[in-house]
């Protein structure tokens, strides 16, 4: 939030909310890997013991 509002100060809110999109889709990959990962990993208990 801190690096949002300051370029917000400096560029302007138009620019800065490309970024913060850019950052929630980049948050949501990550969130939808982690999630079905984790589901994947449940599902064979080999590579559960593993990890």
């Amino acid at each position: 939030m801190n690096l949002a509002f300051s370029l917000s100060l400096s560029l302007g809110y138009k620019n800065v909310l490309w970024m913060m999109f850019g950052e929630l889709f980049g948050l949501a990959i990550i969130v939808i890997y982690c999630a079905f990962g984790s589901n994947f990993i449940f599902q064979h208990p080999n590579l559960f013991k593993f990890f």
